[in-house]
This record gives structure tokens, sequence and C-alpha cells, in this order.
């Protein structure tokens, strides 16, 4: 078969397209992924007396593992990763600092809340370590587990008044996406009780 030359370098170029073209195919698709709030229940205002005191309350700190954007899950034994095709709205500490200031708001007991991303002078912070914020399969179910270690601190002195763990489980209904992330906001609802009624009565004279 005779080629002109005056074609060859169109028969380059349509080779040289289609070998790009085969490429392009064989790249992997981008994942489809769902993006999700934590779950919120909102509770009726406290009708006792408020406490005239300020509360700080700081982002939990913890392992690179959890402080993600990524759903953690422990399918079993040692393992652990992360759910495919689904995100948190935002980090998980920052996650677990806004619903615990949202209950601090709605319990209205306390005069003054605020968070790390202020400035204003307070009486006590509260600290943490989330050494857990996942889904653990037991017998073949989902079932969160919330461990956060909590301390509350003097401002001034950055002295401890008290400190506590916290470990919450809370079984999901079923294994698909949208259950999973509703036990995990009822986990923060039972975590978040907790963490107000500890702290208001741990600063109790």
């Amino acid at each position: 078969m005779t080629i002109h030359f005056k074609l060859l370098p169109h028969i380059i170029s349509s080779l040289l397209l289609a070998c790009l073209l085969s490429a392009c195919s064989l790249l992997p698709t981008s994942e489809q992924v769902q993006i999700y709030r934590l779950p919120t229940v909102t509770s009726a205002h406290n009708q006792a007396e408020t406490l005239n005191w300020s509360l700080r309350l700081m982002t939990p700190h913890t392992n690179q593992t959890l402080d993600s954007v990524r759903i953690a899950v422990i399918p079993e034994g040692n393992l652990i990763t992360n759910y495919k095709g689904i995100r948190w709205s935002e980090r998980a500490p920052v996650l677990l600092r806004d619903r615990l200031l949202d209950a601090f708001q709605t319990d209205g007991r306390l005069q003054t809340i605020t968070s790390d991303t202020s400035t204003f002078n307070v009486d006590v912070e509260l600290t943490s370590e989330l050494a857990a914020f996942q889904s653990e399969y037991r017998n073949g179910k989902p079932e969160i587990r919330i461990i956060l270690d909590m301390h509350l601190v003097k401002s001034q002195s950055q002295q401890v008044v008290t400190s506590h763990r916290f470990d919450i489980r809370q079984i999901s209904k079923n294994s698909d996406a949208k259950s999973v992330i509703q036990a995990f906001g009822l986990a923060c609802d039972s975590l978040s009780r907790e963490v107000v009624d500890w702290t208001i009565n741990s600063k109790r004279p």
C-alpha cells in the first residue's frame, strides 16, 4: 500500500487522537458523593434559672482518621475505613462542636455561650479529645460509637475544674446510609444532653 507523504501528517494526527480518546475512556469516573449534615432534634428550652457565667466551647482534638469529612466505619476487628459515596458537611470535630454549642444555647441556662471562633473573655472553657466518632458493626448491624473526654477549665488560670469521659452507643435500624446518619444524630442528642447537664452541675458552687 502506497502512502503519499502529503497525507502522512494527517494520518499521524488521526492516530494520536484515537490513542488519546481510548486513554480517556480508561480513566476512572469521579465518585458520586452525597453530603450529609448532622441531624438535629429541637429540644425544649429549659425553664430553670439562667446562670450568670460564661462558657467557651473548644473544638475537640482528635486523630487524623476522625479529623475529616469522611464518615468512619469499623466493619470488623481493628480495621477502620470510611463509607463510600457519603461525606459529612464539615470535619467531624467541627460538626460535634457546633452540635454541642446549639445544645447549650437551646438549653438556655447559661447566659453566655461562645466557641473558639471568638476571642471574648469567658469564665470557663470546655476542652476535649474525641476518641471515637464512628460506626462499628456488631452482629452484622452498625452501632454508632462516640467517645469524648471532656475537661472543664478555668479560663484565666487554665486550672482543670473537673473531667469526664462520655461514651455513647446508638444502634442503627438498618445499614443503609440514611439510617446510619440518623443514628449518628440520635447519638449526638444523647451526648449533648449529658454534656450540658454535667457542665452546669460541675460549675455550681
